[in-house]
C-alpha cells in the first residue's frame, strides 16, 4: 500500500484487503482498534517487521489466515478476530 496508496486511510486499506483477500502486514496499531472495537471485518492482519513476518508465515501458515497476529522479539500471538 506505502507504493500504491501512500497516504491511504485505514479504512481504505481495509477494504482493499476485503476485495482482494489479502492479509495485511503492518506496523499500525491502528488496525487493531477497527478489527476488535469497530468489528470491521479484513481476511487477517500481522503485524510487525517483515523479515519477522516471513519467518512466521513459514511457520504457521493458515493459521494466520482469520486472525490478528502480533510479532514480537519474544512470541508470536494469534487471536482469531470476532
Amino acid at each position: 500500500m506505502a507504493e500504491q496508496s501512500a497516504g491511504a486511510t485505514v479504512e481504505k486499506v481495509l477494504e482493499l484487503a476485503r476485495k482482494t483477500d489479502s492479509v495485511l502486514i503492518t506496523t499500525d496499531k491502528d488496525f487493531g482498534e477497527m478489527v476488535f472495537r469497530q468489528r470491521k471485518l479484513v481476511p487477517g492482519v500481522i503485524r510487525e517487521r517483515a523479515e519477522q513476518v516471513v519467518k512466521t508465515v513459514e511457520r504457521c501458515g493458515d493459521d494466520l489466515r482469520g486472525a490478528f497476529t502480533v510479532i514480537t522479539t519474544r512470541a508470536v500471538r494469534i487471536r482469531i478476530m470476532p
